[in-house]
C-alpha cells in the first residue's frame, strides 16, 4: 500500500486535530496508508515549555531562521526514514514539507496545502515539484503574477474558500486525487 505523510499545521496536536483524522479516512479510501508528522514533535524545544505568552507568539517563535532548519532537517529524517510515495504538508507543515523535498524519491507528490509561506520560495527550480494549493479568499497566498505552473511547482485555487479550507478533504479532494494518481 501505498504511504503519504500527513504534516500537521503550526499548532500540531495543541490545534483542532480532526481534520488530520479526516485526511487519514479520505486516504484510505483512495486506497492509501498514512502516518501523521506534528510539527510540534519537529520542535519539541519549543513546544514542550510553552507558557501562555509564548502561545500567544508562537508564530514569531516556529518562524525564526533556527527553528525552520531544524524543522525541516529533522522532517528531511522522517521523510528519508518513512520514504513515502506522497507527502501532503498543511499551512505551515506544507512550507517545511517544500524545504524539506529534497529527502524526497524523485517521484513522490509533495502537496502543500495553504501554505502560504511558499509565496518566499515561488517560483521554484528545484525538484521534487511542488503541488501548491490556496483558498482564494485566503490573504497571504502567492501573488498572482507568480506563473501557475512551472517544471516544478503547480499552484490551484480554491474558489471562495480561506486559509483553512485543508480541514476539510471535500474542499480539495479531487484535486489531490488527480495529483495522487498522475
Amino acid at each position: 500500500m501505498k504511504l503519504t505523510l500527513l504534516i500537521s499545521d503550526m499548532h500540531g496536536k495543541a490545534g483542532n486535530i480532526e481534520y488530520l483524522s479526516l485526511w487519514g479516512k479520505w486516504l484510505a479510501q483512495h486506497g492509501r496508508a498514512s502516518k501523521i508528522i506534528w510539527v510540534d514533535q519537529l520542535l519539541p524545544e519549543i513546544y514542550a515549555p510553552l507558557q501562555q505568552e509564548a502561545i500567544d507568539n508562537l508564530h514569531g517563535n516556529i518562524t525564526s531562521e533556527a527553528a525552520i532548519s531544524t524543522a525541516r532537517s529533522r522532517l528531511a529524517d522522517h521523510i528519508r526514514l518513512e520514504n513515502p510515495d506522497a507527502v501532503i504538508g498543511c499551512s505551515y507543515g506544507g512550507y517545511l514539507a517544500a524545504l524539506a523535498r529534497d529527502a524526497m524519491a524523485a517521484q513522490a507528490k509533495l502537496i502543500c496545502l495553504s501554505s502560504t509561506r511558499l509565496r518566499y520560495l515561488l517560483p521554484i527550480a528545484t525538484p521534487c515539484k511542488v503541488h501548491a494549493i490556496f483558498g482564494e479568499k485566503d490573504p497571504f497566498r502567492p501573488k498572482d503574477d507568480i506563473p501557475q505552473s512551472d517544471l516544478y511547482y503547480s499552484i490551484a485555487c480554491i474558489a471562495g474558500a480561506d486559509h483553512e479550507f485543508y480541514r476539510q478533504p471535500s474542499s480539495c479532494g479531487e484535486i489531490l486525487k488527480d495529483i495522487l494518481e498522475s
